[in-house]
């Protein structure tokens, strides 16, 4: 493993643990806030040492799926607001990383159904459309005088 990659794991396995301390009061509330800008200027200025992390398969799916994934988010996580105390309280302690995993997987799993079934066939449809209007109008440029 070399040493940009292992100090950029370093540095963005620093991030959860940031999050955990600061929802559970232990830090203040903007402390993820803080340490953003820090992981984006390290990985604008070290490209190459992890570029390969950044074009693996699962980022590249999650790349795909991003918007659907920007749209379901907070239905999702509104709803799961409306659901019983019992079930969002942190009575246990890994009953907070079961419920955030159990929404990000409901998240993920709505967004690649939407992604199939719903973002692809309209950007075919679209691209359909692109070609049908360059055929009707002969691929011709329209000159403003």
């Amino acid at each position: 493993m070399s040493s940009g990659f292992a100090r950029a794991l370093l540095l963005y396995g620093l991030s959860p643990v940031v999050y955990l301390l600061s929802i559970n009061g232990v830090l203040p509330d903007g402390s993820l806030v803080l340490i953003f800008p820090i992981l984006v200027t390290y990985t604008a200025l070290n490209e190459r040492a992890y570029g390969g992390v950044l074009a693996s398969r699962p980022l590249q799916w999650i790349g795909d799926r991003s918007y659907s994934i920007y749209l379901w988010h907070y239905p999702i996580l509104a709803y799961y607001g409306k659901l019983p105390k019992e079930f969002a309280e942190l009575k246990y302690p890994l009953s907070a990383l079961v419920n955030c995993s159990l929404m990000i997987l409901v998240v993920l799993t709505v967004s690649a159904v939407s992604y199939r079934y719903f973002e692809i066939p309209c950007r075919e449809f679209i691209k359909k459309l692109g070609s049908i209007k360059k055929a009707l109008t002969g691929n011709c440029e329209l000159v403003q005088l």
